[in-house]
This record gives C-alpha cells, structure tokens and sequence, in this order.
C-alpha cells in the first residue's frame, strides 16, 4: 500500500483516503477491544457489567466488520466489497442483532401480500446464563415454539479473528498483485 505508484492515487481521492484511514484504525481499535474482553475478569456477581462487556464485544466486531469491507473498497477501488458473501460474517453479525441489536422485535406479524404468513421474532440473554465464556439466547417467534439457544462467545471471537485475517490476507495479496 506504502509505494508511490499506489497510495498517491488514494491519497489524491480523499473520501477513499478518509475511509481508508478510519477503517485501518477501527481494524486495530476493535481488536484492542476484544483482546481486552478475552483478558478481563468478569465475576459472576455483578451481572451489569458482563451486559456491558457483552453487548461491547459484539458491536466491536460488528463494528471491525464494516471497517473491514470498508478498507477493501478503498484499496482495491472495486466496487463495494460484499461482506453477506462471508457466511461467517452473517453468522456473528445475525447473533448481533438478535442478542444486543434488535432484540426486542425482528420481522412483523403482518400478513405477506401471497398470503403466506410473516415471523416476527423477539430475543432476550437469559440473564441466569451469562458468564465470560457463554451464554443462553431465548429466542420467541410468532410462527415456532420458543427456542434457547446457546452462544458460545469465545467461538465467536474466533471465528471473527480468521474472518479478520482471512480478509486482511486476500487484500494484501491483492495489493502486491497490482
């Protein structure tokens, strides 16, 4: 990215070179933020805080995400980078949104114009389940039984931190081909 023949025509294209440097900085901000969740010590007792450290985890790499496909749009000047093609992206950012989100209403009962019924669904963490590690998702919907569902937050790092470096990777490789 540093040589000339490169960085002059972002640097020149300055909504690219914004986005370009917010999104390398929020790449690295939000890594700070989830090594800093896998450290802490988070007891059991105070229960406000592992929400806190929860809910933040996951907007951070909601937030890393973005950056990411930000940061690839930027420096390959393509169009924009299609995050929804990363099956593991919509899988963390779909535990996102029902967890810390959109919790409390997902969809709508309203009937579809074919007639056929819509879901509406609504989340909340079971507050008893919560720990560092883990935690329970009670999951209501409008069409099926209610459903717990477990969330294994350690997993989810994880497989955000491949996703992270997979896409850093490709894009580095990208670069050194132009």
């Amino acid at each position: 990215m540093q040589h000339p023949r490169r960085l002059d025509p972002i640097i020149q294209n300055k909504p690219s070179w914004y986005m370009l440097t917010s999104a390398m900085d929020l790449v690295s901000d939000t890594e700070s933020a989830i090594v800093s969740y896998e450290r802490g010590e988070y007891g059991d007792g105070d229960k406000g805080t592992l929400y806190l450290v929860i809910y933040g985890l996951l907007q951070a790499m909601y937030l890393q995400q973005d950056a990411l496909r930000n940061m690839v749009h930027a420096l390959e000047g393509s169009e924009v980078y299609k995050l929804d093609t990363e099956p593991e992206a919509m899988w963390i950012r779909q535990i996102r949104n029902d967890s810390v989100g959109h919790p409390t209403k997902q969809g709508t009962t309203k009937p579809r114009k074919d007639g056929a019924q819509n879901e509406q669904t609504s989340h909340s963490i079971v507050q008893h389940s919560m720990c560092k590690e883990n935690y329970t998702l009670l999951r209501s919907s409008s069409l099926a039984d209610t459903s717990f569902v477990d969330i294994n937050v350690l997993e989810l790092i994880e497989t955000n931190r491949v996703l992270a470096t997979r896409i850093l990777g490709r894009t580095k490789t990208n670069l050194e081909a132009i």
